[in-house]
């Protein structure tokens, strides 16, 4: 059979990497081992930045592959511990000044791409629940700028959220096709799909 011809094919090229790795990690751990006690042997008691290595000839540790010995996290330095400061207290603002301050806020809160501000977009779509819609009709009547396309961005990316309003299907998906058609408004080409109200 096809299926057990494969899996004896995958088990004995496992065997030879395991075999090769093995081999090659003992010889090269020997000749680490030679050059560090050659180290030891000719230089006791100094320290590597000490050693005058214009007189004397290092054995060649001839690595075919240099790696961190420990991984990339034996460059991992623990963090600094800092400690807790007091909150200061901020000086007294104008009324200008915290009005300016809400605003900004609340200008960050609308173009946050949330599950409320997708919820937003699908209440404001005609129909009620079970009305569907698919992208192109979407794209087509309900966007007109950024912003509108923000909304829709909003809602695919929530769309698996278990406060979303809606539930959004992709055609290429369900016929599990590789490629998909897709659709277009303004500079964006956006995959087809289709969006349910709940």
């Amino acid at each position: 059979m096809v299926f057990e011809g494969r899996t004896a094919d995958f088990t004995r090229r496992s065997q030879a990497r395991f075999r090769y790795l093995q081999e090659t990690a003992t010889e090269n751990r020997g000749k680490v081992q030679i050059f560090f006690e050659t180290i030891n042997k000719h230089f006791a008691g100094l320290r590597m930045p000490e050693i005058d290595v214009s007189r004397f000839t290092f054995p060649r540790l001839l690595l075919h592959d240099v790696r961190l010995p420990s991984g990339i996290d034996s460059l991992y330095t623990p963090r600094l511990r800092r400690s807790l400061g007091d909150i200061e207290p901020v000086d007294d603002i104008d009324s200008s000044e915290h009005d300016r301050a809400v605003a900004q806020l609340e200008r960050n809160i609308r173009d946050s791409l949330t599950v409320n501000r997708a919820n937003r977009f699908v209440r404001s779509l005609p129909g009620g629940r079970g009305t569907t819609w698919n992208s192109a009709d979407l794209l087509r009547e309900h966007v007109r700028n950024d912003e509108d396309m923000a909304d829709v961005i909003a809602c695919l990316l929530h769309s698996r959220s278990t406060d979303a309003e809606y539930d959004i299907s992709v055609p290429r998906a369900e016929a599990e096709a590789d490629i998909g058609a897709f659709d277009s408004k303004l500079r964006y080409r956006v995959e087809r799909f289709l969006l349910m109200k709940k």
